[in-house]
């Protein structure tokens, strides 16, 4: 019985592209007192990078040629992982019906010259921190708006949520204070009277 569970939950898993990613993906089937190996490269084989704990949440970027491995970065271990051990996380899309093509509901962002990160609430609110004219600024402002793009090849995000507006999009990004990639990126601008700024920078999926 306990064979037949898990192949019916293996055929439910569903089946993904490249272009399906960046989604979040949560450590399964690993003893609670082990630890899943992040790989070097995709091969069970290669150096071990570091060490995934039971139901730990990561966001997957890509996969590798065969499907088998899936690559990570974050600030413990960058490396690739075995999606025979990963499980879509659920929930954590704006749109469970469309899944996994909905935004991610949190999304943490940042960019630098000056330093700032933005915490994006899918269809609630937006929380900036930046360095101001003293000290680190810290604001909430709820969205008035959001929609998807029409067009099927890109996944493009708009937002309004005055001062801010902003646009995410699904592609890599290389953040250069971190030195991580991610698979989102935000184009930020700012316009409150004669003040205009415009900000970009790197995003990642988050639980909250």
């Amino acid at each position: 019985m306990r064979q037949l569970v898990l192949i019916v939950s293996l055929f439910a898993q569903p089946v993904l592209a490249q272009s399906d990613l960046p989604l979040l993906y949560t450590v399964t089937g690993v003893a609670q007192n082990d630890t899943l190996n992040v790989r070097e490269s995709p091969d069970a084989g290669a150096p071990d990078m570091g060490d995934l704990q039971p139901q730990d949440t990561v966001e997957i970027l890509r996969l590798s040629a065969d499907g088998k491995w899936g690559r990570i970065e974050t600030y413990d271990a960058v490396g690739w992982v075995s999606m025979r051990f990963m499980a879509l996380t659920p929930n954590t899309t704006a749109d469970g019906t469309d899944l996994p093509y909905g935004l991610p509901l949190h999304i943490s962002c940042s960019g630098a010259a000056p330093f700032w990160d933005i915490s994006i609430t899918s269809g609630s609110e937006i929380t900036i921190g930046r360095d101001g004219p003293t000290d680190w600024e810290v604001n909430s402002y709820p969205i008035l708006g959001m929609s998807k793009t029409l067009f099927t090849s890109e996944y493009l995000y708009g937002f309004s949520s005055p001062p801010y507006t902003g646009v995410l999009k699904k592609e890599a990004c290389f953040n250069d204070f971190t030195g991580l990639n991610s698979g989102w990126t935000l184009a930020l601008v700012f316009q409150q009277g004669l003040d205009s700024r415009v900000l970009s920078g790197c995003c990642t999926a988050t639980l909250n």
